[in-house]
């Protein structure tokens, strides 16, 4: 009977530890699986449809997040293109239209490619704060904003600033849209 008591007891034991490493070992691939998010991957999960940036401010640093995980190296080719569509659903009706999605495309991966091949690096942007955002309405009665995003890059030779100047005008949802931008000195 002792016999048994000390069996089932070394069994219990064992099938405990067994329970315990699975459990160990489950629970570290959930956190590197985690840990491998990518910026771009977090990006291609917001639904833009139901998760549309709610000011001018989100807009433009949602576009900005944009450009820096397609400079990202972890950033795979297909996510790219999709990063590209995020952005354009970001764009007013009137500025997409005299920049349509297919060239869009084309230009954004030559421009990636010639910066890779100039080893030029995005290190960071920096988007206005949400109290420095212009906004005004015009005759047509539609709502505009205007705000700065500065993009720093660097390679071999150095490292320097490129400063767009946003506008931005809302749509018949409420959504303010990028109408455009132009790069400061």
């Amino acid at each position: 009977m002792k016999k048994r008591t000390g069996t089932v007891a070394a069994v219990l034991v064992i099938a405990c530890l067994v329970i315990g490493l699975y459990m160990y070992i489950n629970q570290a691939a959930q956190k590197q699986t985690e840990g491998k998010r990518t910026l771009a991957t977090t990006l291609l999960s917001r639904d833009l449809s139901k998760d549309y940036p709610p000011t001018p401010y989100a807009a433009v640093e949602l576009y900005c997040k944009t450009v820096e995980a397609m400079y990202n190296a972890e950033t795979k080719p297909e996510q790219i293109e999709q990063l590209i569509q995020m952005q354009y659903r970001l764009f007013d009706a009137e500025f997409a239209a005299i920049n349509p999605l297919n060239t869009l495309t084309e230009t954004t991966k030559n421009e990636l490619e010639k910066n890779k091949s100039n080893n030029l690096v995005l290190t960071g942007f920096a988007v206005d704060r949400s109290t420095n955002v212009e906004k005004w309405t015009e005759k047509d009665g539609k709502n505009y904003a205007s705000l700065k995003a500065v993009f720093s890059m660097r390679n071999k030779k150095g490292s320097g600033d490129s400063v767009r100047l946003f506008t931005l005008r809302e749509d018949e949802n409420g959504r303010m849209k990028i109408l455009g931008w132009k790069i400061l000195d």
